[in-house]
């Protein structure tokens, strides 16, 4: 016989009864629960009789959603049952004696478990609807969210888990029917699912073809494989747990040391990439859709700088050069829509205002038209999915540059 199994878990908590029905069939095919997390249960050989009952503490309030109340389970202790692990929602009990009476009241509490499971997604939907609502009134956040990957994994987890909770919060209002297969919740499964693979997602968007530092992230996870792998070796070889603490006290030092030696590694790679990539670009300055001093006959030793954000939805380029008498700027966006670009766009046009202290002037020029802030003698103008802000030394012609960066943009870029 197997020393051990792991099986789909993803019961709802008003399923109580059938996550009950489950435990005592493996139960009497000789498996004991050992652990319980999320969407899965671990299980080893059985010996002896064991039965189980699970206790929905969902029936209650709230606050007893996620956790079992303490002098609930001290009660249940004293009536011959102990804690053997816990579902959502739901604390399994368990007893060795066969006719110990169950601890639960013999009508239905499904109806109960609904309505807080219920009160519970609503309030997710509430404050994750009213977070986003806030938080999309800022420009600025669009901004950020459209130009990093990491943001927009994280704003799409929000709409993800707003969606789940509104959809769980009506499937608990409509009249409840038998499941085929409770213990296979499809919610419960997405919603497992789709935690790690955002993780995942976030990770190598951020660090795209850094094998370096993908290197740098798997050692930890090593360290924690092999570790779990040889606790667990030793929990199955000795019973007494208390053995078990240096070599967890050894693993714990080991991981600590290991995320300070990666930090500072993992700090010097990406200064060091950063670097070569700014390099990269500053050599190829001159094929760049930008604006240069020589644009405008200073041919002098200058400064420059070059910076550039990659999502999935832009791809936003900084460029500056100075010297003693000049000093140009360009920004240069490039959306994948033009409802993204109007984002891009909107931003630029509040933040601009607000850091030269004066408005824009609008200005028809070719057919377009461009935005002037004229002391700063800076212009902001948007062609399709195109956004460009520029700033350019006083008493030069902005409509002229803007038609120079047009021309530039249309060799060097992809456009819709």
């Amino acid at each position: 016989m197997k020393r051990s199994k792991v099986c789909l878990f993803a019961f709802r908590p008003e399923h109580y009864r059938q996550m009950e029905d489950y435990l005592n069939q493996m139960a009497s095919e000789g498996w004991k629960l050992r652990w319980c997390r999320g969407v899965l249960a671990g299980f080893v050989p059985l010996e002896g009789p064991l039965r189980y009952v699970v206790d929905p503490h969902a029936v209650t309030t709230l606050a007893c959603l996620r956790r079992y109340p303490k002098s609930r389970l001290q009660e249940r202790m004293r009536e011959g049952w102990y804690a053997a692990g816990r579902s959502k929602g739901c604390q399994i009990l368990a007893t060795e004696d066969p006719d110990l009476g169950s601890p639960l009241p013999e009508r239905n509490l499904e109806p109960l478990v609904r309505s807080t499971c219920r009160l519970a997604s609503l309030i997710w939907v509430l404050a994750l609807a009213a977070a986003l609502a806030w938080l999309l009134r800022s420009s600025a956040v669009v901004y950020s969210v459209i130009l990093t990957n990491l943001y927009l994994v994280l704003g799409a987890l929000a709409v993800f888990l707003l969606a789940y909770h509104g959809v769980n919060a009506l499937l608990l209002t409509l009249p409840p029917r038998e499941p085929r297969r409770p213990r296979l919740c499809g919610r419960y499964l997405v919603h497992s699912a789709l935690l790690p693979v955002c993780l995942l997602a976030a990770i190598a968007l951020e660090l795209g073809d850094r094998g370096d530092m993908l290197f740098y992230l798997l050692i930890p996870i090593g360290v924690l494989l092999a570790a779990g792998l040889v606790l667990r070796s030793m929990a199955g070889a000795r019973r007494d747990t208390s053995r078990l603490l240096p070599v967890v006290g050894l693993v714990s030092v080991v991981l600590f040391g290991m995320i300070l030696f990666l930090n500072g590694r993992m700090s010097d790679a990406n200064a060091a990439w950063s670097a070569q990539q700014r390099e990269t670009l500053l050599a190829r300055a001159g094929e760049l859709p930008v604006l240069r001093l020589s644009d405008f006959g200073d041919t002098g030793e200058r400064q420059q700088a070059v910076r550039t954000n990659r999502s999935l939805l832009a791809d936003n380029l900084l460029y500056a050069e100075e010297s003693e008498t000049g000093y140009v700027f360009t920004n240069c966006t490039v959306a994948r829509g033009e409802f993204l670009a109007e984002q891009i766009f909107r931003y630029l046009y509040q933040q601009a205002q607000r850091d030269n202290g004066e408005a824009f002037t609008p200005q028809a020029a070719g057919g377009r038209t461009l935005y002037v802030l004229r002391e700063a003698n800076a212009c902001l103008l948007r062609e399709g999915n195109l956004v460009y802000y520029f700033t350019i030394p006083q008493g030069e012609d902005l409509t002229a540059c803007a038609g120079l960066l047009l021309g530039r943009s249309a060799e060097a870029l992809p456009r819709s």
